[in-house]
Order: C-alpha cells, then sequence, then structure tokens
C-alpha cells in the first residue's frame, strides 16, 4: 500500500545560513524515529532510502513554502531545491538553494527564519511510502507494552519534496 507522508524537522540543528548565495547548509530535513502524528517510524533504512533518492535527482529535490493542498495550490510556492543529502547520525541533512525564479519576499523569510529564529520553521518531507509492518516469527504485529500494535516503518519509494513549513 502506498501512502503520502510528512514529517517536521526544525532547521536549528548544524544549519549554516550563506545570505550571500542564498544557500542553507545543513539543514535537517529527516530524523530518526516516529514521524509524529503520521503513525509510522523512519530507521536506517529509511534515513538511506531518502539520502539516495535525494542524490540521485542531480537538478535537485524540490522545496516549496508550505504544503500545497486544495485550499492552498502550489503555484507561487516555488523556493528552490535540495542538494547534497547526507546521512549524519540520526538525521538526514540537505542544502537548500535558493532560486532565482523564488517569489524574493518568501525567499527573505525563510533565510531571516534561519538566522534569527530556526527552532520555528523546518522542514517537512514528502515522500510515496510502503509500510514494513513488525511482526513476530509467525508473522502477528508485534504489540508495546500496553498492547498497542507497534508503529509501521516507512519503506520510501520516491522523494516528492522536501518543504519548508
Amino acid at each position: 500500500m502506498k501512502h503520502k507522508s510528512l514529517q517536521f524537522i526544525p532547521l536549528e540543528s548544524g544549519l549554516r545560513v550563506d545570505v550571500q548565495e542564498k544557500v542553507l547548509y545543513g539543514a535537517q530535513v529527516a530524523m530518526m524515529g516516529e514521524a509524529k502524528g503520521h503513525g509510522m517510524l523512519l530507521d536506517d533504512t529509511t534515513l538511506n532510502q531518502i539520502v539516495d533518492l535525494g542524490n540521485a535527482k542531480p537538478n535537485g529535490v524540490k522545496v516549496r513554502f508550505g504544503h500545497p493542498s486544495m485550499c492552498t495550490p502550489a503555484i507561487g510556492t516555488f523556493l528552490g531545491v535540495r542538494k547534497n543529502f547526507v546521512r549524519d547520525g540520526n538525521y538526514v541533512r540537505a542544502d537548500l538553494h535558493m532560486s532565482k525564479a523564488a517569489d524574493p519576499d518568501k525567499a527573505k523569510h525563510v533565510m531571516d527564519m534561519a538566522m534569527y529564529a530556526p527552532d520555528q520553521i523546518g522542514n517537512s518531507v514528502v515522500v510515496t511510502c510502503d509500510l514494513e509492518y513488525q511482526t513476530d516469527e509467525n508473522g502477528v504485529i508485534k504489540k508495546d507494552e500496553d498492547g498497542h500494535d507497534l508503529l509501521p516503518i516507512m519503506r520510501i519509494t520516491a522523494l516528492e519534496a522536501v518543504d519548508v513549513v
């Protein structure tokens, strides 16, 4: 079964802002653990899939200002592309290169937020994925100590965007 999933990651850790070149270097784009509110986990394999899929796009992975929806169209939200995906322990990082085609006010706002309030702005990956359920040797889904099913693990098949949210 295919799912779309998002994960909010604050920009704060390891970020370097180059105002002149309009690049955010080393921004966190995903982290190991639960994708809060989405009922899924990211593990080592998931993070490696994000790195591999991100680096497989020679022109970079698109970045938008927020996520488009039925009520919020994507037109005018393009900011640039993510490049240079790397694993950094429990995180994936990538550089955000602002495009000359980006709305200059939105691009400036993101750069300013990254410099002055990085914990108030973040990244959210948009992926297509399959879910791998954690099962025992009999194929039964494992339970936690409270008797709830363990969360399934994301297996990413497509990295569509890493949006700024």
